[in-house]
């Protein structure tokens, strides 16, 4: 095992006790989302956030403080179920004490109740085994093959290139509770409108932050980094590629996820996850770091794109035939309009300073969202998404 993980400095002992503690923090998430999906199932969206991000925050500072106190590889990794186990406790004794009623107790479970739950159950954690699949499997096999420098460099450079991913996730984070509501009611017109309105919002910002990645990057990780971390731009680029391309899928998941029609879904992620694992595993002597991406993308692309969206329009009453024919239009058109847009104010604005990065941001992202806006969005989504922001605005300022 220490060969295979290519860690030759860890004894054997200490080498299992972090694997069994990570396993450990792996299999209390699903316990901890399950106590935590609490907040929202009664309609609190913002504690539930609250939740995880406080509970984020905590891993972050006592891993923070191992590291500081002894560095020892085993206390670090006993941090991450600790720090899980901790802000679930807290959450525990705050449902206690609002009396909500949904505080998990095992003695009033019934077998009935839970025998027609668990195909979903058990597609729900396909979906997570999959993501941690993608997520660490891809880094076993660039420790495997290339060893600890590649793995550095992989890491450093996928954690830059994922912010578009995560103005995806952000969106995803937001809409579920709206996603949820709207199916209940029965509402398909509007399910579908919203459908096109998170994908094309999605995408626009994805793209754009994308675009400015392309061509600031580097800098971007040599600053993180100190200069530490060497760059390729390849890798790089074929990162962010994956990067924005994984939010066509991604904003039509929350679809299936949120209306509890996740099966095509899961079987999707897991069979592109392990495909292209081992995809990986065949390109990463001839391709290097690059041929890991190029196979994660292609797996998608074959098992994950088609697939995820036709169930995804199935679920939000969108035609299937109107909206993936839109959604790949809108990708190029805004993916080019990006790049050519960054490409121009990089020529003008320094690449090699803060200052230089940061204005290019300032004109580059708002002009590509406002493109998109305009020439992709439909005239009726952009509407709704105006009349709904000033229902919020109007709302927010009763509240004050």
């Amino acid at each position: 095992l220490r060969e295979w993980l290519n860690v030759h400095r860890m004894s054997r002992g200490a080498l299992w006790s972090v694997l069994v503690l990570f396993s450990a923090r792996f299999l209390l998430v699903l316990p901890a989302s399950q106590i935590i999906s609490a907040y929202r199932t009664t309609g609190n969206m913002a504690r539930t956030t609250w939740a995880w991000n406080w509970i984020s925050l905590l891993t972050h500072l006592l891993v923070l403080l191992a590291l500081w106190w002894s560095g020892s590889p085993v206390v670090v990794a006993a941090m991450y179920p600790l720090a899980l186990a901790l802000g679930s406790g807290v959450v525990i004794v705050d449902l206690w004490n609002a009396r909500t009623g949904f505080l998990p107790v095992p003695t009033r479970g019934h077998w009935a109740l839970l025998v027609p739950m668990l195909p979903a159950a058990i597609q729900f954690s396909a979906i997570s085994i999959a993501s941690f699949m993608t997520l660490h499997g891809s880094l076993l096999v660039v420790s495997y093959s290339l060893g600890a420098v590649a793995v550095a460099q992989f890491s450093v450079v996928r954690t830059v290139s994922n912010v578009p991913q995560q103005v995806t996730r952000l969106i995803i984070a937001a809409l579920w509770p709206e996603i949820t509501l709207l199916g209940s009611r029965g509402t398909d017109n509007r399910l579908a409108r919203l459908h096109y309105a998170v994908s094309g919002i999605a995408i626009c910002l994805s793209a754009a932050v994308g675009g400015w990645l392309w061509f600031a990057g580097d800098f971007v990780v040599g600053i993180w980094t100190s200069g530490q971390v060497p760059v390729q731009p390849g890798l790089l680029h074929i990162l962010i590629a994956y990067s924005v391309l994984a939010a066509t899928w991604q904003t039509s998941c929350i679809f299936s996820l949120a209306l509890n029609r996740h099966r095509t879904f899961a079987v999707s992620l897991l069979l592109s996850s392990t495909v292209g694992l081992l995809g990986a595993v065949a390109l990463v002597s001839s391709l290097q770091l690059p041929g890991v991406v190029a196979s994660l993308i292609a797996a998608e692309a074959l098992f994950g794109y088609y697939p995820i969206q036709r169930s995804a329009c199935e679920a939000s009453g969108a035609s299937t035939g109107t909206f993936i024919p839109w959604l790949w239009r809108g990708v190029c058109m805004v993916c080019v309009v990006s790049l050519g847009l960054n490409w121009l104010v990089f020529r003008v604005c320094d690449a090699r300073s803060i200052t230089g990065i940061v204005g290019a941001a300032a004109v580059t992202v708002p002009a590509v969202a406002w493109f998109g806006w305009i020439a992709w969005l439909p005239r009726d989504v952009r509407a709704e998404i105006v009349v709904k922001a000033r229902w919020l605005s109007l709302a927010r300022r009763r509240r004050m």
